[in-house]
């Protein structure tokens, strides 16, 4: 073969392979979308009493309301669509702090469970008691439309042999299981799994160290698995590579931490990745200016969820440089 034919070939392929890393790096921007910084918050305007002390999970009903669970007032507090203060629904008594506290939360429709130590009590929207589920451990809860229980054991996974449990209303146990664990993962030790129902029939998990997202059935079976492509730094040596998880109407949002901002003791984001049910990536947005979610006193913060999507928005509950709640938009 002449070098000439030599040449050309080598010419033609790169041309060919710098086309299609052209076309690659097109198709990735065309699913980037820019947020902007909303004027939605949530405030007790005229109630000077009460502050924000530690955020750790929130969430929406049907009606638009939203609940925010912070800890060290030991209640559950509710905000109109507009993001006014109404009433706390749920607290515990400061003598019942140690011994039966408020763990975690989720609301459904109109129906709200409330995680203690030793039950699952089920309330209404203003706080009124309806049911108790018998419950030991702790655990971050979701729920979906039927009322059924997802309990992330989270940190107490080791203990349990597993990780999630799904109960229905009357407490019969209809699923325990276990992600599959990699050796490095194994190795590491902290069980720091991301979960909600999907659908009613499907529970979406993801392995904040193992880059990894899973589906199950709410019987436990395996039905998709995938590895979520590593955007972040390489320059960064963290362990965790996603910070929470959302579910709004089948779309799967994760806060991707990816910049240089992380520290020990806070990881910053600015970046939220949207999935499909076919766990394949389908959107990227980015913040104007990283955020934390971080609660450095609260290693369980990481298995609650601490921001939900509506509206076309996005709402956070922040922890630096202060206790608050940040909206984004398109």
């Amino acid at each position: 073969m002449s070098l000439f034919k030599i040449k050309s070939a080598v010419f033609f392929i790169f041309i060919a392979s710098f086309s299609l890393f052209f076309c690659q790096r097109k198709h990735d921007d065309s699913l980037s979308v820019k947020l902007k910084k909303s004027d939605f918050t949530l405030s007790f305007s005229g109630n000077d009493s009460l502050q924000f002390k530690r955020i750790l999970d929130i969430d929406r009903d049907d009606s638009g309301n939203i609940y925010v669970f912070d800890k060290d007032h030991q209640a559950i507090m509710k905000f109109d669509p507009q993001g006014k203060f109404l009433r706390i629904i749920s607290s515990a008594p400061s003598q019942q702090w140690q011994d039966d506290p408020i763990i975690s939360f989720a609301v459904s429709g109109q129906k709200i469970a409330v995680q203690r130590l030793s039950n699952i009590d089920f309330i209404d929207t203003e706080g009124i008691l309806l049911d108790k589920m018998p419950f030991v451990g702790r655990g971050t809860l979701d729920m979906n439309s039927k009322n059924w229980i997802l309990v992330d054991r989270g940190l107490d996974a080791t203990y349990y042999s597993y990780a999630f449990h799904v109960a229905d209303q009357s407490s019969n146990m209809l699923a325990k299981f276990h992600i599959p664990r990699l050796g490095l993962f194994e190795e590491a030790n902290p069980d720091f799994y991301l979960s909600a129902f999907l659908d009613d029939t499907t529970v979406v998990a993801v392995a904040s160290m193992l880059d990894s997202a899973y589906l199950y059935s709410v019987s436990g079976t395996l039905l998709k698995s995938a590895s979520l492509k590593n955007e972040r730094s390489t320059s960064v040596p963290m362990d965790f590579e996603f910070d929470d998880l959302a579910v709004s109407d089948g779309r799967i949002f994760l806060l991707r931490l990816n910049n240089d901002s992380l520290t020990e003791d806070l990881l910053y984001f600015h970046i939220i990745e949207e999935y499909d049910r076919d766990l394949q990536l389908v959107r990227v947005y980015s913040l104007p200016d990283p955020i934390t979610l971080t609660d450095p006193l609260d290693h369980w913060y990481l298995t609650y969820h601490k921001f939900i999507y509506f509206d076309g928005q996005f709402l956070f509950a922040t922890s630096y440089p202060k206790q608050e709640f940040v909206a984004y938009k398109e």
